[in-house]
């Protein structure tokens, strides 16, 4: 049986439901081209704790690459609506 675009776009949204809210908030920096020390420095993460969440991330949504994983974000995102973040990050002053 073939998937539609909408079996995708819940799948996409059940697997971000795997993550906890921190990896989230990391997910959603890297998602829009924030490097590891960026979202160390926006989440008070070290580098290196943004590295090993992230490998785990990739682990936990089955996903090889940080493309991959904007993509995947994008999927499950699209068409949400507005306001309905899954994100909670605090903006800096």
């Amino acid at each position: 049986m073939l998937s539609t675009p909408e079996d995708e776009l819940a799948a996409g949204r059940a697997d971000l439901n795997l993550l906890s809210a921190t990896e989230r908030r990391i997910v959603s920096l890297v998602a829009v081209g924030r490097t590891d020390d960026e979202v160390g420095e926006r989440l008070f993460l070290t580098q290196q704790t943004v590295a090993w969440s992230l490998a785990k991330i990739c682990r936990k949504l089955g996903v090889g690459s940080r493309e991959e994983l904007a993509a995947r974000v994008g999927a499950a995102t699209r068409d949400e609506p507005a306001g309905s973040s899954h994100t909670d990050e605090r903006e800096e002053p």
